[in-house]
């Protein structure tokens, strides 16, 4: 897909007030000319999620590694048309393998407004628990509930990493995805000097 084509799709979500408002993204308004700059933001992974099989961007995700804390926070974001078909699932589930398999982070979390019930399904299903809320954290069309939503490398290990557990790599078709990462060795630390 050009470059020109995915801009246009992500201002489309942007101006979707389900993305905007599920994604905080209200305050900052987004146009043609600074799309750009919000998708190299530094200090935040940015990446479009694009469907196998066609080669169309139906989402977008971001990933922040804080090497000092060793955490990874994400979010994930689908257009309307790509809900309910086990893409988010599939999203999370690979953001949660780089996040404790190439970063090796201490925990993995994000924040979920407390009405997003299928989002909240998604990522109890992926195994996040809710460990936290916000309460009138932020103010679009009223005050903002949100749920901080984690897991620890041990809860990540105990779910995918183990005999008997789903594999991170699984899909929702029940086929696997083969792709794999440069590990950093276990007794490397990742953090900052």
């Amino acid at each position: 897909m050009k470059d020109e084509e995915t801009k246009e799709k992500l201002l489309g979500w942007m101006a979707d007030e389900s993305i905007r408002l599920n994604n905080y993204l209200d305050v900052k308004i987004m146009t043609y000319a600074n799309i750009e700059d919000w998708i190299q933001e530094k200090g935040t992974g940015r990446l479009g999620v694009v469907l196998r099989e066609t080669d169309e961007i139906v989402g977008f995700c971001h990933i922040d590694y804080r090497p000092v804390e060793m955490t990874v926070e994400f979010g994930v974001a689908l257009g309307r048309e790509s809900r309910g078909r086990g893409i988010g699932s599939e999203v999370v589930r690979l953001i949660l393998k780089y996040s404790f398999e190439c970063l090796n982070a201490l925990s993995a979390f994000l924040y979920v407004l407390q009405t997003n019930e299928s989002a909240i399904s998604c990522y109890r299903k992926c195994g996040l628990v809710i460990s936290g809320q916000c309460r009138s954290w932020g103010y679009i069309n009223g005050p903002l509930d949100w749920y901080y939503m984690d897991m620890i490398r041990e809860e990540y290990n105990a779910l995918y990493r183990t005999a008997g557990g789903i594999s991170a790599d699984q899909k929702t078709d029940g086929s696997e995805d083969r792709r794999t990462c440069e590990r950093a060795p276990a007794n490397q630390k990742n953090r900052q000097e």
